[in-house]
């Protein structure tokens, strides 16, 4: 099933030639509110920055995954101190910066 079709660019051309996954968690219930946060309603949150990519809701140690693409390590350090972290429930997050890519599609095979 073809859901789009879209012109893929070239980050790197683009000046936008750094990736970095985060894996971020999140407090269900911040000190000294009674309501519960939702997972989902987090990563849409974080889906609304710019430079994100990606956003998935994962299992394990942690509770979701964002994919980001921006100029340079500095412009990462920013991106997480300055905007993930400030989202609501954001609790911690751990970096990994991409060295390089050997492969990275959006195509789907059956």
């Amino acid at each position: 099933m073809i859901s789009g079709y879209k012109a893929i660019l070239d980050s790197k051309k683009l000046d936008l030639g750094t990736t970095a996954f985060i894996l971020a968690s999140f407090e269900y219930r911040p000190t000294g509110q009674e309501k519960v946060l939702s997972q989902r309603e987090i990563a849409k949150e974080i889906a609304k920055l710019a430079e994100v990519q990606e956003v998935h809701i994962i299992s394990g140690d942690w509770d979701i995954l964002v994919k980001i693409k921006v100029k340079d390590v500095d412009a990462i350090g920013r991106f997480v101190v300055d905007r993930l972290r400030t989202v609501r429930g954001i609790e911690r997050t751990l970096t990994c910066v991409v060295f390089d890519t050997a492969k990275e599609s959006s195509e789907v095979f059956f």
